[in-house]
């Protein structure tokens, strides 16, 4: 029977996802080249340059073990009006706001908050523009811990090339998945 070996892991403590939807109506004012008025037929859109969530906050919540913890989001958001003659005009707007969750977060305990980003639909009426955007926000509570592992530590081989021809890599079912369901 192999050695034991010990690899340290990052163990999921707590975790949990919200939607955050949010309108933003921008002046036309503030486009470049300058704007007074939507152009007839203009199409209005938006894309989310960047988005970051970070933690700015972590106080016990009145249940032992857990947190309220606040995190910081700021995105930053790129719209864009086309004129059917094929104009643009664009500007760059951020928004930061605050989202505190309740999470099992205990001392030596890291937060990570992932974002995935969605935006649209955008309409231009008189001297507006306005945009809808989506934020999904998934955040967790990780913390270090050393697991102690029954198995022998691999050493890489010489990979082989696959042939251009029939079979293709894998050539059956691994053995571990006859009971999966198809797909």
């Amino acid at each position: 029977m192999p050695d034991p070996i010990c690899i340290e892991v990052p163990q999921v403590l707590d975790f949990c996802f919200q939607t955050e939807p949010f309108d933003v109506c921008l002046p036309l004012a503030v486009f470049t080249p300058a704007i007074t008025a939507c152009p007839t037929g203009a199409v209005a859109s938006c894309t989310l340059t960047s988005a970051t969530c970070s933690e700015v906050s972590r106080v016990a919540s009145t249940t032992p073990g857990f947190f309220n913890v606040t995190f910081l989001v700021s995105v930053t958001q790129l719209v864009t009006v086309t004129s059917t003659t094929g104009a643009t005009f664009s500007t760059t707007n951020s928004t930061s706001f605050f989202k505190t969750v309740t999470l099992c977060a205990p001392d030596g305990a890291t937060t990570i908050c992932d974002i995935t980003t969605g935006c649209g639909p955008c309409i231009c009426i008189d001297d507006v523009v306005c945009c809808t955007f989506n934020l999904c926000l998934v955040i967790k509570s990780v913390f270090p811990v050393v697991l102690s592992v029954v198995g022998t530590v691999l050493t890489p081989t010489l990979c082989t090339q696959v042939s251009p021809f029939p079979p293709v890599c894998p050539p059956v079912v691994p053995t571990i998945c006859v009971n999966c369901p198809p797909v």
